[in-house]
């Protein structure tokens, strides 16, 4: 009888005999083919076989066979080949003796081996030649993250601190700038800021600086000019080409300081307000709705720019300020913003606005009652209906006209005396459709043939001849009981002419020659001409006007005099003057020239002796 025992202990087989003289050991792998033997020989043996390799995947056997008898039984399994190799969970394994082995490097210790898509970047942590979920990122070609702490691209320089590739690179409120990161409202030197990823320049001239490029080839600078603002208004580009904070003031209006305001300003330009300008030191604010704020140099702030401005008067002289525009006049500083200025050749009541000076319709109905004088001998009187007009106390319509004419519908009246014929006009402060009882006086019905708002006169009856003309644009109105003709008139020629002109050279005149009784406003306040008496007698003429409220300002002059017209008001000074009135006089040749100064308070009242210096006189 044969008996054997198979043994298997890691790669040794061992079999035993006790009964015949030979046998053999066999490896058997899983295709049956016969791997390994060994053959062993005595009267008694144990045979054994040192043998272990996988080159199949499976179960291995061994067999021992002697005198014709066999065993058989499994001996070991094969998982693998050996010297295979493999990647499981980006783990590199190798096959030895049938068993995966972990055998991979993993020197940056992120999970993935070098074998295992991290052979470039073992040296970086969270980076692979691939993205594997979970574990790391894919390599790039440069680095494009600069702020995940990584090194994107293999190249053992990361991020900010160290990488060059991320110069200029910038994501929200982080950028890169000279190896360093800098958070947005950071200034990276005194004209580079860098606010919500953008590093901005401000009026940066240095081309070296504005050629910086990023990695992606794409400028690092925004070059933005003065007064550049990011969307927040934290910061703004000034004139000192420094980036300055605003702290949400508008800042983007580039304003410059005018010599006028300021000759030597400490920096002539300067951002501000869109309504602000710049004074060479600080931002004005927007002077138009501030008739009260005064004026540098007569210049004031109005919407963004400095414009010129000069003091103004109100319609009773009671009240000063500035208005936006200079060819405004002042009608109340304390009215609300749209209501304290008004525009040029705009009216109110007798009060006419003409190029930024309170002048009245008056002078314009005086200006066209002169031109129906065509040159010859003429009075002209303007003045209150009261003193203007010699009776009053009788009824037309069943009213007393003194209450039409002095009831708020009319204003000033003037009278003019020419040609042996009479006028008489004055100016409406209602339509004309609404002043009856005014057209009753004036033996009119209506004025619809002349309702034609170009600035001229139109006869009431459409007739070219008639009793009753009528300025639709100034409400104006002149009447003569004989009828008469009134043609196109050159106002702007005829203001120049008759008013500006003359009566600029007679305060040139009195300003070279009298000693101002009280003070030199007479200068700049002589501009209504409501009260106004202009006398032409061959070659003698009387030419005067008073203007102001309570302080007033009185003067005439007489051209052709031989009566010594001085000498009179002389003596009525010397016995009547004060500290705060007067009236003087000058002659030249024939030609006397008189300013009187003076209030209803005052001994003397330019107001009471007008009419004794003008409309009482009789020319021989």
């Amino acid at each position: 009888m044969v008996v054997f025992f198979i043994l298997s202990s890691y790669n040794v087989l061992s079999a035993t005999n006790t009964a015949t003289t030979s046998g053999t050991i066999k490896i058997m792998d899983p295709n049956s083919d016969e791997v390994a033997s060994q053959t062993c020989t005595g009267a008694s043996f144990s045979c054994e076989l040192t043998y272990k390799q996988c080159d199949v995947v499976g179960q291995y056997y061994a067999e021992f066979s002697s005198d014709g008898d066999t065993t058989s039984e499994p001996t070991y399994y094969c998982s693998c080949i050996d010297n295979a190799n493999q990647c499981v969970n980006n783990k590199f394994q190798t096959c030895n003796t049938g068993v995966w082995t972990d055998s991979g490097i993993d020197t940056d210790n992120d999970g993935v081996d070098q074998e295992c898509e991290d052979n470039t970047c073992d040296n970086s942590p969270g980076i692979c030649n691939t993205a594997v979920n979970g574990k790391c990122s894919a390599k790039t070609t440069q680095e494009t993250s600069c702020f995940d702490s990584l090194d994107n691209d293999c190249d053992t320089q990361v991020d900010c601190s160290n990488d060059l590739d991320c110069e200029g690179i910038a994501e929200n409120t982080r950028g890169c700038w000279n190896r360093q990161v800098v958070l947005t409202g950071s200034a990276v030197q005194e004209d580079i800021m860098f606010i919500n990823g953008v590093f901005y320049g401000c009026s940066i001239t240095d081309q070296v600086i504005l050629d910086k490029v990023d990695i992606n080839n794409q400028p690092i600078i925004q070059n933005q000019g003065h007064c550049f603002q990011d969307s927040a208004k934290y910061y703004f580009c000034s004139f000192n080409n420094k980036w300055e904070i605003t702290q949400g003031v508008d800042k983007s209006h580039p304003t410059t300081v005018i010599s006028e305001v300021n000759p030597t300003p400490q920096i002539e330009s300067e951002c501000c307000a869109q309504s602000q300008c710049w004074d060479g030191n600080e931002c004005v604010n927007n002077q138009r709705n501030d008739p009260n704020s005064p004026a540098i140099n007569n210049f004031r702030c109005i919407d963004g720019s400095w414009s010129d401005s000069e003091i103004k008067l109100s319609p009773t002289r009671e009240d000063t300020g500035y208005c936006p525009v200079q060819d405004q006049c002042l009608v109340n500083p304390n009215n609300p913003p749209d209501e304290q200025c008004v525009e040029n050749d705009i009216y109110f009541e007798d009060n006419y606005c003409e190029s930024g000076i309170w002048t009245s319709r008056t002078k314009y109905l005086a200006l066209q009652m002169i031109e129906l004088t065509q040159t010859n001998d003429f009075i002209l009187f303007c003045d209150t209906p009261q003193s203007a007009l010699n009776r009053l106390n009788y009824i037309q319509g069943g009213q007393l006209v003194e209450s039409i004419v002095t009831g708020g519908d009319t204003n000033y009246f003037c009278v003019l005396e020419s040609n042996n014929k009479k006028y008489i006009g004055t100016s409406l402060n209602k339509p004309i459709a609404q002043s009856t009882d005014v057209l009753s006086l004036f033996d009119a019905n209506n004025c619809d043939s002349a309702l034609t708002d170009d600035g001229q006169y139109h006869s009431c009856d459409g007739l070219q001849s008639s009793n009753t003309w009528y300025n639709q644009k100034l409400k104006s109105i002149i009447y003569s009981k004989q009828e008469f003709a009134i043609g196109q008139t050159d106002f702007i020629t005829a203001a120049i002419n008759f008013i500006k002109n003359p009566f600029d050279a007679i305060k040139t005149k009195v300003s070279a020659t009298i000693q101002a009784p009280y003070d030199t406003s007479y200068l700049d306040s002589i501009n209504r001409f409501d009260k106004l008496y202009i006398s032409k007698k061959g070659a003698k003429e009387i030419r005067g006007t008073v203007d102001g409220l309570s302080f007033k300002n009185l003067v005439v002059e007489y051209k052709n005099f031989n009566t010594d017209i001085c000498s009179f008001i002389t003596e009525f000074n010397r016995k009547n003057l004060d500290g705060n009135s007067g009236i003087e006089c000058n002659k030249d040749a024939n030609t006397y020239t008189v300013l009187a100064q003076g209030s209803t308070f005052t001994t003397i009242d330019p107001g009471t002796i007008w009419n004794d210096l003008t409309s009482k006189l009789r020319i021989n």
